[in-house]
């Protein structure tokens, strides 16, 4: 029920990013002379209200997707990288040394799966939270703070967030950018990409199934 939530919402934002664009809202004249107007403050203002979302669970590809469109493909992939990484590494001190019970009673206790990686995360902490980026087998959000929980080191957790969310921020920062430019090639090529690392966790679930 959720991934199918998760794509009517994907949906509906793509719906109106083109609808905006169309519109005039939102417009590439408007949008340029916005952060030409203001090139340090549009891009602190994007980071912190991504760092905001990350730390109370709000979607994070609606804001990626926007990302890509407002600054651009490469641009936002790197303000996306900054502010998911530092949102996340803040969730993950918020867990560890302030919300530790809150966390145990109320986040884990919906993917108790989790704790099967704790070893691994205590003795090769950095391969096991790329794989767990990679494999999205629990949301972003929660994973952030569901790892503060676990036996791994703050260094190695921050690490390997910022290397193992690369993928999908690219993809859907390009995405985002294809919508805005209304380039039907870029926005072919983004929705297929996008479309193979979303079924990356599917077949890698319906792999561990038959295994186990």
């Amino acid at each position: 029920m959720q991934k199918y939530l998760k794509i009517g919402i994907l949906v509906l934002l793509i719906a109106g990013i083109v609808w905006a664009r169309q519109s005039g809202l939102f417009t590439e004249d408007a949008v340029r002379g916005s952060i030409e107007a203001n090139p340090v403050l549009a891009p602190v203002i994007f980071i912190l209200i991504y760092i905001v979302a990350t730390l109370f669970f709000l979607p994070a590809t609606p804001l990626s997707l926007i990302g890509g469109a407002i600054f651009g493909a490469w641009f936002g992939s790197v303000y996306i990288l900054i502010g998911a990484t530092l949102g996340a590494v803040l969730a993950f001190l918020l867990a560890r040394f302030v919300l530790r019970d809150w966390v145990v009673a109320n986040v884990l206790t919906r993917f108790p799966q989790v704790q099967k990686y704790d070893t691994r995360l205590e003795q090769n902490g950095v391969a096991t939270v790329i794989f767990l980026r990679l494999i999205p087998l629990f949301p972003f959000n929660g994973l952030n703070f569901l790892l503060g929980v676990t036996k791994v080191r703050l260094w190695q957790y921050a690490f390997a967030t910022a290397i193992g969310i690369v993928p999908g921020v690219v993809v859907l920062s390009f995405l985002g950018g294809a919508l805005a430019s209304r380039d039907p090639w870029a926005i072919t090529l983004a929705v297929v990409l996008y479309g193979g690392l979303a079924s990356i966790g599917i077949l890698y679930n319906k792999y561990n199934t038959r295994a186990s």
